[in-house]
């Protein structure tokens, strides 16, 4: 039988996430996860229409997407190009990264199926993925900026080695961040890593009850 879906079309907070006993910061943070989600291109590919899905199909593109974001990153910090192309890889990162920020805070904030986290593979991949989306950032608006001695993080290795050391140990003793926009990048990629542990954390109490449940 052919799937059958129905347009969604308010992304804004239901009844029960603006009921009364709800903090008003918590309200507005879940309009500001409905604006988030119409700025994502996943939202107005795959997941915009919701309802019967029989075959999985939408599950299916939704692992395509992520899988085939995660290849085009890897493509992009692998090539660490000069100039005018290294700006358009920083717009297009910079795009992913809201996408993964929309999809965490989905979950942190519990919100529909369509908006959240689905799987703990896919908070790994995320994790790679912003590794390599702030090592781009970083070759892109940084690019002499991150110091070690007389020289200077050059290579797509180095600036890799940066980010994924500020978002697991909040910073690394060979990289000395120089000005500030190498500084901005440096909190913002270790902020992001806390980010992702908090969602990881979010994603576990979630599905804690649902294995309670099964075992009793």
């Amino acid at each position: 039988m052919k799937a059958r879906y129905q347009p969604v079309s308010d992304i804004g907070p239901t009844r029960q996430e603006c009921s009364e006993d709800r903090w008003p910061l918590e309200v507005g943070a879940f309009w500001f996860h409905g604006l988030l989600l119409r700025l994502c291109a996943f939202w107005w590919i795959i997941d915009r229409r919701e309802g019967e899905d029989e075959n999985g199909s939408r599950d299916k593109f939704r692992a395509l997407w992520v899988i085939s974001w995660l290849t085009l990153l890897i493509v992009m910090w692998a090539a660490n190009p000069t100039g005018t192309l290294s700006k358009v890889f920083v717009v297009i990162a910079v795009l992913r990264l809201v996408e993964i920020f929309t999809s965490g805070l989905g979950t942190l904030l519990e919100r529909r199926q369509y908006a959240r986290v689905r799987s703990l593979i896919t908070i790994a991949i995320y994790t790679l993925q912003v590794a390599l989306i702030f090592a781009i950032l970083e070759h892109g608006l940084a690019g002499n900026a991150f110091v070690s001695g007389h020289s200077h993080a050059t290579s797509a290795f180095d600036f890799l080695y940066i980010s994924w050391t500020n978002m697991t140990t909040l910073g690394n003793d060979i990289y000395t961040p120089a000005n500030d926009t190498a500084r901005i990048l440096q909190m913002l990629s270790s902020a992001s890593g806390l980010f992702l542990f908090g969602v990881l954390l979010a994603f576990g109490i979630s599905r804690f009850p649902k294995a309670q449940n099964k075992k009793l």
